[in-house]
């Protein structure tokens, strides 16, 4: 079973960071989601998260823990032990790399409104943003 890391980081204003993933990924081109990422071995579900905020958003990006849950996703392609975190934003400066295209801050209604990748549906079930 694959272990899988999930942020929805919040801004002060209470909106949450949404990602346009680039156009030449394998996994859902185009498509709006969260920070996220695959647990390495050896490595906390947290820690991946902070690994791939460095990855994706830059080094001076930095957040902290507000909540966390997680739960067992099974699909019919497989199944994956998911770890949601809620975090802060402390510092909003974002340097993407080449894995989005895009990003912006939404509220919780404008996200869905988005072309998201299929995970966010099922995530928002498990928590209370």
């Amino acid at each position: 079973m694959e272990t899988i890391s999930v942020a929805y980081i919040l801004h002060k204003e209470g909106s949450i960071l949404a990602l346009k993933r680039s156009e030449n990924k394998k996994s859902n081109p185009g498509k709006w989601h969260v920070l996220s990422g695959h647990v390495e071995e050896g490595e906390t579900p947290l820690a991946c998260i902070h690994r791939e905020a460095q990855e994706e958003l830059g080094t001076k990006f930095s957040m902290k823990v507000q909540s966390s849950t997680e739960y067992l996703d099974i699909q019919e392609d497989g199944q994956w032990k998911t770890h949601i975190f809620i975090m802060r934003c402390i510092n909003d400066q974002i340097v993407l790399n080449d894995e989005n295209s895009d990003y912006t801050w939404v509220s919780l209604n404008e996200l869905l409104k988005l072309d998201i990748i299929p995970s966010i549906q099922e995530d928002l079930k498990h928590i209370n943003i």
